[in-house]
């Protein structure tokens, strides 16, 4: 979108000088913008990811829990 909007300077300049400052402000919106989505996602990865020792006591308590709670004298039993 940014090089369209550059082409659309330059061609304003040409054409419409007196709307070219139009097109500055535009081009000038956008690029920040762009630099805050950015930081949005570049911050959002780096405090979304758990360190991996973390992350892997989570799932082992969550593995003991199921099965704490799994009745398993019924697993070997015949279904009638």
């Amino acid at each position: 979108m940014l090089p369209g909007l550059k082409c659309l300077k330059v061609d304003m300049a040409l054409i419409a000088p007196e709307h070219e400052e139009v097109v500055n402000s535009i081009i000038k919106d956008y690029e920040n913008k762009m630099e805050l989505s950015k930081s949005e996602r570049s911050g959002s990865l780096t405090s979304g990811t758990p360190p991996s020792d973390d992350m892997r006591s989570r799932m082992m308590n969550r593995i003991k829990d199921t099965t704490s709670k799994a009745n398993l004298s019924n697993i070997f039993t015949r279904k009638k």
